[in-house]
């Protein structure tokens, strides 16, 4: 690293917060490498979501797809880790 710092020699901690500066110190990098056309859409897209406000509560927010959107998503991400889902 530019500071003389060896990735594998520090705690796992430290590691990880080396991971997040690099990442965001690269960020606007990354940002501009985006297709304009496809950014300008996700941020309408956050921007109607914002605007909508929160959900009255029982109401589902406004990115829920379903329960059984949501559950294939957990085995998914159960299955992803190792899990062993049947």
């Amino acid at each position: 690293m530019s500071r003389g710092v060896d990735p594998s020699a520090l705690p796992f901690t430290r590691f990880l917060n080396l991971c997040h500066y690099a990442m965001i110190s690269n960020y606007d990098t990354i940002v501009y490498m985006v297709d304009p056309q496809e950014y300008g859409a996700r941020t309408r897209e956050v921007s109607q979501a914002l605007m909508k406000g929160t959900p009255k509560p029982g109401e589902p927010p406004v990115w829920w797809d379903g329960d059984e959107e949501a559950s294939m998503s957990g085995l998914l991400a159960a299955q992803q880790l190792g899990a062993m889902v049947r």
